[in-house]
């Protein structure tokens, strides 16, 4: 059995459920998003609470509610009338608002309650295509007639999120289900029938992948993020930067080509210039000394211009030049590649897999 472990990368949110309120089978009303401190996800058990979600004893007890942000842009809120006798025989009707989880992806209709098929909140579902393949997912909501009309008394939707198989999948069999196939609540062993080969999709998945490329792109620049070097042969400093500045990369690529191949890096002269000063850069000895948001740091730092790189006939310039555009470089690299990996893949699930 496997246990929904939450979006792995990029902007992570807790999904607060209000398990008193809700109506449907599976009684997971969401009521919003809070911020997790992650990877500790400290004080996560009494923000949960605080924010109108059940009381859990542990913080790994809260991994099938962490997942991305961009869930909650599906959000969808229904409304039914609840009717009840009173103590005096009088009906009386209650209007509930209800929103189902977000994250689910889709809805399958399945054999009516009689079959005995039964399910809580993020239980673990497996379910037959007829491609052949076994389809993972994860129970959002399971509801029978009695909570939605339009079902009648011999059929029930199953709304399903993280649906699909992970590693490739065939687009034109993802959602290919046949009425008769089986599936099976993993979690609790109860059986299941598909009853109609309608799949209802609540998240476009489209929609979805944009989304993540924009979180993928943002991850891989770094905006503000330091980075630490080593530059020079033996008595080499540490020297921080910014990863991906504009700046920083314009100014190097501007400098470097004239001091190629041992040249000047001034036009006209005899000699080469000895010293470069750059404010894109700077000391402190070892990297970790300085606040990851370059708060307080010292920037500023002049680099010997003619030797002292680690690589023959090289200076400690050259060498600093080459580490900020080679960084550059393998970022666009796996900005590329980690846009083609989300464009490819086809299910909900493979998308969540991709790491950024």
């Amino acid at each position: 059995m496997t246990t929904y472990s939450g979006n792995q990368y990029g902007d992570r949110r807790l999904y607060v459920f209000d398990r008193t309120s809700g109506t449907g089978g599976t009684q997971a009303n969401f009521i919003k998003t809070i911020p997790v401190d992650l990877p500790n996800m400290a004080g996560a058990t009494s923000a949960y609470v605080f924010a109108g979600g059940k009381t859990y004893g542990s913080t790994g007890e809260l991994l099938p509610f962490l997942s991305n942000k961009l869930y909650e842009n599906f959000a969808r809120t229904e409304q039914s009338t609840l009717t009840s006798l009173d103590n005096t025989g009088g009906i009386t009707s209650t209007v509930v608002n209800f929103t189902p989880d977000p994250r689910s992806h889709i809805g399958i209709f399945i054999t009516g309650d009689a079959t005995g098929f039964t399910g809580h909140h993020m239980d673990e579902i497996e379910i037959q295509a007829n491609d052949g393949n076994t389809y993972g997912a994860f129970l959002g909501r399971l509801v029978f007639g009695e909570e939605s009309p339009i079902l009648g008394t011999t059929s029930g939707i199953l709304e399903l999120l993280s649906y699909g198989l992970s590693g490739s999948t065939d687009p034109s069999t993802l959602y290919a289900i046949s009425a008769g196939k089986t599936l099976l609540n993993k979690t609790n062993g109860s059986p299941g029938v598909v009853a109609q080969t309608e799949v209802i999709k609540f998240i476009d998945i489209d929609a979805y992948k944009e989304g993540i490329k924009g979180q993928a792109a943002a991850a891989s620049e770094g905006s503000g993020a330091l980075v630490g070097l080593t530059i020079g042969d033996g008595v080499g400093r540490v020297v921080f930067f910014q990863k991906n500045n504009k700046e920083t990369v314009d100014f190097v690529s501007t400098l470097l080509p004239a001091f190629a191949h041992g040249g000047s890096g001034i036009s006209g002269c005899d000699n080469r210039q000895e010293n470069i000063f750059t404010i894109h850069a700077g000391t402190t000895g070892t990297v970790n000394d300085v606040p990851t948001d370059g708060k307080d740091a010292i920037w500023g730092i002049t680099f010997n211009a003619v030797t002292g790189g680690t690589i023959a006939n090289t200076s400690e310039f050259e060498e600093f030049a080459h580490n900020v555009i080679h960084l550059h470089t393998k970022t666009l690299s796996d900005k590329q590649g980690t846009a083609r990996d989300i464009r490819n893949a086809h299910s909900i699930r493979d998308v969540d897999d991709i790491a950024f």
